[in-house]
């Protein structure tokens, strides 16, 4: 089983989901720990990114993880919407 770690941006996001919509997410971070491949891979040389899709308030959102040294890091939370355009910005702010 991988350890899991939170960004604070991360945190930040997560303190202003639903109640029900937190409760799937850890569910789903469970399975990360246990299989972090279970989700959709996103490409990016150098990083091993993934992608869970969940919805809140009816807004389709992802939750985008990295893996690394036995790690399930939890980065940022992105809007549906736009697709990936935003994944370099956010990556840039978490430090990648």
């Amino acid at each position: 089983m991988y350890a899991l770690s939170r960004t604070i941006i991360f945190t930040r996001q997560y303190a202003d989901l639903g109640e029900d919509t937190c409760a799937i997410i850890e569910q789903k971070l469970q399975m990360a720990q246990t299989k972090p491949s279970h989700f959709k891979h996103i490409y990016r040389p150098g990083l091993v990114l993934f992608s869970i899709r969940f919805s809140d308030r009816n807004k389709d959102k992802r939750l985008i993880y990295n893996v690394e040294d036995g790690v399930v890091k939890v980065l940022f939370i992105l809007d549906r919407g736009k697709g990936y355009a935003d994944l370099e910005h956010w990556l840039k702010k978490v430090g990648y």
